[in-house]
């Protein structure tokens, strides 16, 4: 057993030959206790097109007062950091959200399950959902994103949220 010790978390590494066959080669799900924190989280996927599986990601969700000062913040809301994405306040009076950024340096694979068992305080609309897809594959492409791209046919510009949004599924999110 490996312990490493960071900033007064102790961690404490299994040696595979203490897994079961199964769990250390991926083959068996099992249970790991890890150092973490509990916070509300955005559903990122709906399962996977290919094999219909069980998992789904989470994006952490972390309240915008938890980032420095007021310079940082601001840079966050005008969308300055490809791995942050701003959320405002929701309007409904009981929501026990606050202003919040999207972290998508912290995303994690959840059984299908978990979702159970857990609290939705509210559903973000259809434009919201597809905002925060913007902002995930900036993220995860490191690219910046266009607006606009021309047509291949006529060359005329193209507005590239809105032709997503035409082929994206309606479903409830």
């Amino acid at each position: 057993m490996n312990r490493r010790r960071k900033d007064k978390v102790s961690v404490t590494l299994l040696e595979q030959s203490q897994l079961s066959q199964a769990v250390a080669r991926g083959e068996q799900d099992s249970r790991f206790v890890v150092p973490g924190l509990l916070s509300w989280g955005v559903l990122l996927t709906r399962g996977c097109d290919i094999d219909n599986g069980k998992e789904r990601q989470v994006a952490f969700l972390r309240p915008l007062r938890t980032f420095g000062d007021e310079k940082v913040q601001a840079s966050i809301v005008d969308g300055m950091h490809t791995s942050l994405h701003y959320l405002p306040k929701p309007s409904l009076g009981d929501c026990p959200l606050e202003e919040s950024v999207v972290d998508f340096r912290f995303v994690v694979t959840l059984h299908r399950d978990v979702f159970g068992v857990l609290s939705r305080p509210l559903s973000l609309t259809r434009e919201a959902v597809l905002d925060i897809y913007f902002s995930w594959m900036k993220h995860a492409t490191g690219s910046h994103v266009p607006s606009t791209v021309p047509c291949p046919t006529c060359k005329c510009p193209v507005e590239v949220f809105r032709a997503v949004a035409d082929v994206a599924p309606s479903d409830d999110y």
